[in-house]
């Protein structure tokens, strides 16, 4: 894409081609200027839109995720042992509440069970 579709791109979408078309030069250093402001802001746009996906997906979370808190203490109520804190979710076709357990017993290990396989424990 040539730098004059991508100003014309940009100048349409911020609505600011009127203060453009008054400006009958730019010299090279200038256009060099205006192509980092708009590389600048094609990245903070797409940030601004992977925040509100991240804030989409976090809401859909807490709807779906709602038997135990991050950091809540819980342990697998059947079969092996494992104890520890809730550290995250996920969600598969099978199990669509599902919780990563990190084992208060082995640092840093983790565990995934679903909601069903666990239970709350008290604080001590």
């Amino acid at each position: 894409m040539t730098i004059e579709k991508v100003l014309e791109k940009y100048m349409e979408a911020e609505k600011i081609r009127p203060a453009f078309e008054r400006v009958a030069l730019f010299s090279w250093n200038d256009m060099l200027l205006l192509k980092s402001e708009i590389e600048k802001a094609r990245v903070l746009l797409s940030t601004r839109v992977e925040a509100s996906r991240l804030d989409s997906a976090m809401d859909d979370i807490e709807e779906t995720h709602s038997t135990f808190n991050l950091g809540q203490r819980v342990r697998k109520t059947k079969g092996s042992q494992w104890q520890g804190r809730i550290v995250g979710w996920y969600t598969t076709e099978l199990t669509t509440e599902g919780y990563a357990v990190e084992s208060e017993r082995e640092k840093g290990s983790v565990q995934i069970y679903p909601a069903s396989a666990l239970e709350k424990i008290d604080d001590v």
